[in-house]
């Protein structure tokens, strides 16, 4: 989980920046699971919540840097749900 959620973004975003303060531009899209806004209902559900939302920390972090520079980034998460 956390090598997905937390070091995916981490990876993605840095492998991403360089580009982004180049063109002073930039999209970058993730996908999210809806597990990481739910109660923890199993002994395991901790690692997936806070790995998930560690991910949307990164993000967050990331547009704040870009900010600063004066780079535009529009970001997006596509949110999974569970049936």
């Amino acid at each position: 989980m956390i090598d997905i959620n937390f070091k995916g973004v981490l990876y993605g975003v840095a492998a991403a920046l360089p580009h982004f303060q180049k063109a002073k531009c930039g999209h970058s899209i993730n996908i999210a699971s809806q597990k990481r806004h739910s109660d923890l209902k199993s002994r395991y559900d901790f690692i997936v919540c806070g790995s998930g939302s560690s991910g949307s920390v990164v993000r967050a972090g990331s547009r704040r840097t870009l900010k600063s520079t004066s780079c535009c980034l529009r970001q997006a998460a596509v949110t999974t749900c569970q049936l």
